[in-house]
């Protein structure tokens, strides 16, 4: 996954989704009319991932219980003695399943952490670049006036 860069002019809020540090500044500065002298934060994104979350001690857990309050000491010892594999296993595949609810659902994450963050003072290079002021050929310039003899 590639790196991803997003900016802030308070250090609390941040929007963005650029390729370089210097490309949030940038787009930081030109979404806010920024000046010379502005503080712009940039920070290193960091994307939530739910499917790794899918905890399968939490689950398990939860099964125990629900096995007991429907069959009392019937269902002791029921998933005790899982491996390590078959935690994995069940980890991977509901994670899968998250991420495939997600997906139906149109309900994939649209916020993110940040890390590294570091602060930018806005200098003139990070200003947009200016439309070229018209110049007037001399060619085109009023004639000097005559004055009578």
């Amino acid at each position: 996954m590639s790196e991803s860069f997003c900016h802030s002019t308070n250090e609390e809020y941040f929007n963005g989704n650029c390729a370089s540090r210097e490309e949030a500044v940038r787009e930081c500065v030109a979404e806010n009319d920024l000046e010379v002298g502005a503080t712009v934060f940039t920070a290193q994104s960091v994307a939530f991932a739910p499917e790794d979350h899918a905890c399968a001690s939490d689950i398990v857990d939860r099964l125990q219980e629900a096995a007991q309050e429907h069959a009392g000491e019937a269902a002791d010892g029921w998933l005790y003695q899982l491996t390590a594999e078959q935690e994995q296993d069940l980890e991977r595949r509901v994670g899968i399943a998250i991420v495939g609810w997600l997906s139906a659902n149109n309900l994939h994450p649209t916020f993110w952490g940040v890390v590294q963050v570091e602060k930018h003072v806005v200098t003139a290079s990070d200003l947009p670049a200016s439309t070229p002021q018209s110049v007037v050929p001399e060619s085109s310039a009023r004639p000097p006036e005559e004055t009578p003899a």
